[in-house]
């Protein structure tokens, strides 16, 4: 994926959590407020439950999760914190905090009851207690001091750029890009806790229209100095509160700045025997010789603490996170440097010139132990004990990765029990659910491993980089799914090695982004395309065309539907019980009807749902022809709305969900209930009463659910996570009588 798709995504997923989190009211999003694990049943909606924690009564309904995986396929990394005894942890990008070895291998999971959002430091602190554990992430600072079983916060009004731990006296830094309401700018503002996080004060701010991440020498003394970035100008707080005003960039002439919310500038450096050495890498459009522009990142460097600066070189690459940039804390001549869609730069001359690595990135899939993953969120320096000798650890899209050597090699910590993958959807053999397919963000077209013993799952990569909206309508034998730019077809499914391409984006001028399928129910080498507009059409993607695509002993052939729905497509599906009756979802909030496989089709006067990035749901119930269930954004209303005319009019189903996004709708065989999965967790309704609860329970993470589906055979809910991998729910006959209201078993 191209690096301004990735980071919409990031900032879109974000934007919806935050949103979510705001307008659900949820405690935990309350300023300072201290979090504890559930219990079963808990959880919004539910209250909490007697019955054993494995063990879940919903509705008269009960059952059992079970992880499963991928044990494997780890998924994006952020940053870590080193131990003493080789132990480290790490967080995902899915919020968990990871504890494991060096040795790889032997990872456990501490906060799997409640996710952070986009965390930025990991450190572990000496205090009177004991250990504390420190986590700053997108929303503010929070401590445990169990090991992360529960946790104290403090929240902030504003985004959280990032974090630090100055480890001379524990100070604890955090800095937050801010509004300043009368002079009508932004603003960084600076926290200072000096109590390990108990309680944080701001001590200083600086109005500005970008701001830099802070940072302070990881060897320093009590008296350590922060320094951070303003616009072009570099300022240092001393430990008395105190800022002064040091010097200045040289910005290249004609150079336009490329900051936004995920590309911040960034500081490293490192203090030599009381000598500062600092460096900026700062996202830039440079003029490019001959006319345009260079896009990418120019690296300032300073031999003085910050008072001069020197312009040292440029990369046409730009940071992933506020992590991708770090220095060596013995030879501050070794720099490294982390971008999206690349591997890891590093310059052995102070940021002069730069290294890349003597293979290219799609070598990491013949040699996952040796090779990086493409796209550096985070690189994290340590002292390998003798205060001498160091070790890098390398935070991608593929895990977690250490290197002994200044980044020469490296070594994947993650190719066991790292279980943070990240995935959009999934496709359960129908007769076989132990056969699964799965597409994943960065981790590219996965199938269960097979001969396994175990109930958290090996998987396969079969094809690489970001796919998603798996479908088939012979129930798994033939495949086919979409990544960014092509739809792929995959026959004998269970034990194929590859994929046939059609490249849609040659005749699509625009798109969803993973735009959905709907299998054609007659033929499984043939598919629907929900797309947008294609290429030369004038109409600027307010209208969209569905697309048909078959293959034959002569390759592909394609056409084009000729209805134009207003929008992008977001969501395709067919009546189980009549498969002539189609129906269509957009972006622009419509909802469409064909009662003769798509050759006339009905604009429901009532609207469908809006949608965002992830897209949007259709299910068409199983025994009660015409009635349809749709999902969507739940920020302007109920997120599930429910219609028995085949969507000519809706009702809103939402009542007990939470104003989130839905992503994906699953229903049972014989229709009696609804699973959803949102930005939230996971959550149940019977069709009867038509009220929804959170069915998370204990033991099912704290997440946001991309996908759901329901397996028949095993009486199972699939359920795919973007952060903690896939998530079984074994429904169960309920040993118990459940009493109602009082959220206890009666005996």
């Amino acid at each position: 994926m191209d690096r301004d798709s990735k980071r919409r995504i990031r900032e879109a997923r974000q934007t919806i959590i935050r949103r979510t989190r705001q307008s659900s009211g949820l405690s935990r999003r309350e300023p300072l407020v201290e979090l504890i694990p559930l219990e079963a049943g808990s959880g919004p909606g539910i209250t909490a439950s007697t019955a054993p924690s494995s063990d879940l009564p919903i509705d008269g309904m009960c059952g059992q999760w079970i992880e499963r995986g991928s044990s494997n396929q780890a998924g994006r990394m952020l940053t870590a914190d080193a131990l003493g005894y080789g132990t480290i942890l790490a967080a995902s990008d899915g919020g968990v905090i990871w504890s494991g070895s060096r040795a790889g291998g032997d990872w456990q999971s501490l906060n799997d009851h409640h996710a952070f959002n986009d965390v930025t430091m990991i450190r572990v602190v000496s205090s009177q207690a004991g250990d504390r554990l420190l986590v700053v992430d997108s929303d503010g600072l929070h401590r445990s001091d169990d090991h992360g079983l529960t946790w104290k916060s403090r929240f902030f009004s504003y985004s959280v750029v990032n974090g630090l731990v100055r480890e001379g006296d524990q100070s604890v830094y955090v800095a937050v890009n801010e509004w300043n309401y009368q002079h009508s700018q932004s603003e960084l503002v600076v926290y200072r806790s000096t109590d390990l996080g108990a309680t944080i004060d701001p001590v200083a701010s600086v109005l500005a229209e970008r701001a830099s991440t802070i940072f302070t020498p990881s060897v320093s003394t009590p008296t350590a100095s922060v320094y951070f970035l303003a616009d072009e100008t570099m300022y240092r707080l001393d430990a008395e509160n105190a800022i002064e005003t040091l010097g200045s960039l040289p910005l290249p002439d004609g150079s336009v700045h490329q900051t936004h919310s995920d590309r911040q500038a960034l500081l490293a450096g490192a203090e030599i025997s009381g000598e500062i050495t600092l460096y900026v890498a700062l996202p830039l459009a440079v003029p490019a010789t001959g006319g345009g522009w260079d896009i990418g990142t120019t690296f300032f460097a300073s031999d003085d603490g910050g008072y001069s600066w020197e312009l040292r070189s440029f990369l046409e690459s730009q940071p992933f996170g506020q992590n991708s940039f770090a220095c060596s804390n013995v030879d501050p001549t070794q720099v490294y440097f982390g971008a999206a869609c690349e591997l890891m730069s590093r310059s052995e001359d102070a940021a002069f010139t730069w290294i890349e690595p003597d293979y290219g990135w799609y070598e990491y899939y013949s040699d996952y132990r040796n090779k990086l993953h493409c796209d550096i969120s985070g690189i994290n320096v340590f002292s390998d004990g003798d205060g001498d000798h160091e070790y890098l650890l390398i935070h991608t899209d593929g895990g977690t990765y250490e290197s002994v050597d200044s980044g020469r090699t490296v070594t994947n910590l993650s190719l066991a029990g790292l279980r943070c993958s990240q995935y959009y959807s999934t496709y359960s053999h129908q007769s076989d659910p132990s056969l699964l397919y799965a597409g994943s963000q960065d981790q590219g077209f996965q199938r269960t491993a097979s001969l396994q013993d175990h109930h958290v799952w090996d998987f396969e990569q079969l094809v690489t980089g970001d796919d998603a909206n798996i479908v088939s309508s012979d129930g798994g034998e033939t495949l086919w799914w979409v990544d960014p730019a092509r739809l792929l077809y995959m026959p004998r499914a269970p034990t194929a090695n590859g994929a046939f391409v059609f490249r849609y984006s040659t005749i699509l001028g625009s798109a969803f982004w993973l735009p959905p399928l709907m299998a054609d129910p007659e033929d499984p080498d043939r598919v629907i395309l929900g797309g947008g507009s294609p290429h030369g059409s004038t109409t600027g993607g307010m209208l969209s065309n569905l697309f048909w695509i078959k293959i034959g002993e002569g390759g592909f052939s394609w056409g084009q539907e000729p209805f134009e729905f207003r929008g992008v497509v977001t969501a395709l599906a067919h009546s189980t019980i009549d498969t002539d009756h189609r129906y269509v979802m957009t972006d622009g909030a419509r909802f469409y009807h064909s009662p003769d496989q798509g050759q006339s089709w009905t604009e429901s006067a009532d609207g469908g749902l809006g949608i965002t990035q992830f897209g949007a749901a259709i299910v068409a119930c199983p025994r009660q022809l015409g009635r349809v269930y749709i999902a969507g954004s739940g920020y302007g209303g109920g997120p599930v709305r429910v219609s028995n005319d085949h969507g000519m009019s809706f009702e809103d189903f939402s009542t007990g969900l939470p104003n989130t996004l839905v992503n994906k709708l699953a229903i049972s065989p014989e229709g009696d209930f609804l699973f959803a999965a949102t930005e939230v967790g996971p959550y149940v309704a019977s069709t009867e009463s038509g009220a929804w609860q959170y069915m998370g329970g204990v033991r099912a993470p704290d997440q946001a659910y991309t996908s759901v589906e329901y397996l028949e055979a095993v009486d199972t809910v699939r359920f795919a996570t973007y952060g903690r991998g896939i998530w079984d729910f074994e429904i169960r006959e309920c040993p118990i009588q459940v009493r109602r209201g009082q959220g206890r078993v009666a005996p």
